[in-house]
């Protein structure tokens, strides 16, 4: 029997390893105990340290008891030092939420980070650059640190929006509304985000009174309403 320890610099993995023999092949069985920081796959291994074979079995339990102690303790001292969660259950993430996303979704964003900051910006990369039609895009903030994500609206550079509350218009076959987007918090824009994601699965129609006072389509072109309902499918599923 092996004792084997796996090391890539973020986690440790600790195998034990029954070898069989099979004619002219070995078969390695491994059975492990995964400790990873958040948000670190344990997928891969850079390097693989210290293949000891130990001559009794009580001399392997003796040392296998002494390094899960030891990596028990060390686990022990991660966990006291996270936070426990306060916050409101919509923007709740978790470490499955935030892995699933990196690994699946993130390839598909841009991230960016401000200056002094820990929360990481991601927008995406089809989004229009054009701004010859008003086009509002969310952003995915997520605060991994306090196991939070929130969505900000990012305008595009169409010159003629207006400098105070955005006023959303919407009809269908059968009624009309609007949406308002009056306050900066991230309640707000969570709402407003909301509001447009439901009216464009929907299949509302939408317009937007501009500065100027005119009324003019609003997320007209199909890939600007695709783009907005696919990032907003990425945040729900990073707060589930």
């Amino acid at each position: 029997m092996f004792v084997v320890l796996l090391y890539r610099g973020d986690g440790v993995v600790v195998c034990t390893v029954n070898r069989v023999n099979f004619g002219k092949f070995w078969s390695f069985i491994f059975q492990w105990n995964m400790f990873y920081w958040r948000g670190i796959t344990c997928f891969q291994f850079s390097e693989i340290y210290a293949i000891q074979k130990y001559k009794s079995l009580s001399q392997i339990m003796k040392k296998y008891l002494v390094l899960m102690c030891f990596v028990g303790l060390f686990a022990c001292d991660v966990q006291e030092a996270r936070k426990e969660y306060t916050g409101k259950r919509e923007f709740r993430t978790t470490d499955p939420s935030r892995l699933y996303f990196k690994n699946m979704r993130s390839a598909y964003y841009f991230r960016s980070r401000r200056p002094n900051s820990k929360k990481d910006i991601y927008v995406l990369k089809k989004n229009s650059k054009d701004g010859d039609r008003p086009v509002v895009y969310p952003l995915i903030i997520n605060d991994w640190m306090n196991d939070m994500a929130f969505i900000f609206i990012e305008k595009n550079k169409y010159k003629y929006f207006p400098e105070g509350n955005l006023n959303i218009l919407w009809q269908d076959a059968d009624s009309t509304g609007n949406f308002v987007w009056k306050s900066p918090t991230k309640e707000a824009q969570f709402e407003f985000a909301k509001a447009i994601y439901q009216g464009l699965l929907k299949g509302y129609d939408m317009s937007m009174v501009s500065e100027k006072g005119d009324t003019i389509p609003f997320l007209e072109v199909h890939q600007d309403r695709r783009n907005f309902v696919v990032a907003m499918g990425d945040f729900y599923k990073l707060v589930e």
